[in-house]
């Protein structure tokens, strides 16, 4: 079976209804930088040896098991990606998984598939997590997506922001430094049923010297 795949650039406001089909993936990039930091991009062919190959990220085919499983499998599927560029993995972050969890839970309760759900600026989530407390620059990039039934696992979406130029660029940004994940199995979303919902937030702060 043939899925339909949609992609979104980052500068749209994410408003539209999503058109009704059997199998349906969307994703969405958003990079916010410091004044003097920019992202890089990478592209490659496929397939694509920055997806870790079957069996190496336990569960990441799979949208049974629990949250914290599906976001251990979309951690392990990050740091693979990057260590095959040769570049640092990152380190968990709780106030990121707080921002993910923020986004998700905007774009839940005002139903948008959106970096500035319910109108809220995009970098608020990481404002609200506590994240950039204290912070003197900063590097911040956001990937969201979200798939009905099997397009929502793990893999399926990795393979989607891998493909995906603005994706690829926060999967693979050499200054990112710490992630957070979060995902939330919907019986709804957009009028789509078995909706899964993911967001990674990328993040590199310098702080401020200790007065």
């Amino acid at each position: 079976m043939v899925a339909k795949t949609q992609l979104r650039p980052i500068e749209e406001r994410d408003s539209r209804a999503v058109k009704s089909v059997l199998l349906t993936l969307l994703t969405c990039s958003l990079a916010l930088c410091a004044p003097g930091l920019a992202s890089a991009r990478h592209q490659t062919a496929d397939p694509d040896p920055a997806l870790a190959p079957l069996g190496a990220c336990a569960g990441d085919q799979t949208i049974s098991a629990s949250a914290a499983a599906e976001r251990a499998s979309m951690t392990c599927l990050v740091n693979y990606a990057r260590r095959s560029w040769a570049l640092p993995t990152l380190t968990s972050s709780p106030q990121l998984a707080r921002a993910a969890q923020l986004k998700l839970g905007d774009d839940s309760r005002c139903d948008a598939f959106s970096h500035s759900a319910c109108g809220l600026p995009r970098i608020s989530v990481f404002v609200r997590s506590g994240y950039l407390t204290g912070a003197r620059s900063y590097h911040l990039g956001e990937n969201l997506a979200w798939g009905q039934n099997d397009l929502g696992s793990p893999r399926s979406i990795m393979a989607a922001w891998l493909a995906s130029p603005e994706h690829r660029a926060n999967l693979l940004d050499p200054r990112y430094r710490e992630l957070g994940v979060a995902y939330l199995s919907a019986d709804t979303f957009l009028g789509a049923s078995g909706a899964q919902l993911w967001v990674t937030e990328f993040g590199l702060r310098v702080r401020a010297p200790s007065q």
